[in-house]
């Protein structure tokens, strides 16, 4: 057995890890089939580090846009401390901070552990503060919902599934537009309100904002700037929407800006609430 780490920073990527599965550009990913897997997220100043999952690599897909080309998933479990909230606090364990040298403090990347005396402890605190709850699939994950619907419907998945999907669906688009002799750039990281800049031959320039489903449904969640975004550029604004996006035959349909805000109703689902 050998074992592996991947680092999840909460201060970048604005939320925390739910699910079994890590997204990386690192090639020795393809490697870990079999394999353990740990989460390791950080968060705060100054900076704590919360072992949060481990999980044994079922699968790892490949070819997925920049930043991330592979996905791994598995079976594992969420680790909680004695307080029942998730993560077990790294800090004050034996060997870490040689371990935080080892790993260059993440800045290595996805990497193995399987010979640093640190993967010991790795390994005894995952099973001392394994939930009692059954042990899931990420890939059960994105057709299930407490609310009970059925793989018909839309779930709104954990946020690891909920990558997986997204990943896939940029993937069909992305191949689509490049089919069609377009130059397809990911600007995913810079927040535009779109996804891909899609610049045809002719000239013509696109805003494609992608979103993806695993089942057969048609709601989907979507920011306000995204929204913004087609009330500004409607002419070359577009909405991706691809359903059955992990499946072996997923099915898309895109809209103008025009038909997205004339065809869907957008309901608040949140408010950022400050001192008057």
């Amino acid at each position: 057995m050998r074992y592996w780490v991947q680092y999840h920073n909460f201060e970048k990527i604005q939320s925390f890890p739910d699910g079994f599965g890590i997204s990386t550009n690192k090639h020795e990913v393809l490697d870990t089939i079999g394999n353990t897997i740990f989460l390791i997220v950080g968060v705060s100043e100054p900076r704590k580090y919360l072992l949060w999952e481990r999980f044994m690599c079922t699968d790892v897909e490949d070819g997925y846009p920049p930043p991330w080309q592979y996905v791994a998933y598995g079976d594992g479990w969420i680790l909680e401390n004695r307080n029942k909230q998730k993560g077990v606090l790294l800090n004050s364990k034996p060997d870490f901070f040689d371990y935080l040298r080892y790993c260059q403090n993440f800045r290595v990347g996805f990497h193995e552990v399987t010979e640093h005396p640190f993967c010991k402890v790795l390994i005894e605190l995952s099973e001392q503060h394994r939930q009692k709850k059954s042990i899931i699939s990420v890939r059960n994950t994105e057709q299930e919902s407490s609310s009970g619907l059925n793989n018909t419907d839309t779930v709104f998945g954990n946020s690891y599934s909920n990558k997986v999907v997204e990943l896939a669906a940029i993937k069909v688009i992305t191949n689509y537009y490049e089919g069609q002799g377009c130059k397809v750039v990911s600007v995913e990281s810079k927040n535009l309100g779109y996804d891909l800049l899609c610049k045809a031959n002719n000239g013509i320039e696109l805003h494609v904002e992608v979103k993806g489903i695993s089942g057969k449904g048609k709601q989907f969640i979507i920011s306000a700037n995204e929204v913004t975004e087609a009330k500004k550029y409607p002419s070359i604004y577009r909405l991706a929407f691809v359903n059955m996006a992990t499946s072996d035959k997923p099915v898309f349909t895109i809209y103008t800006g025009e038909e997205f805000l004339q065809r869907f109703d957008l309901r608040i689902l949140n408010y950022v609430a400050s001192l008057k």
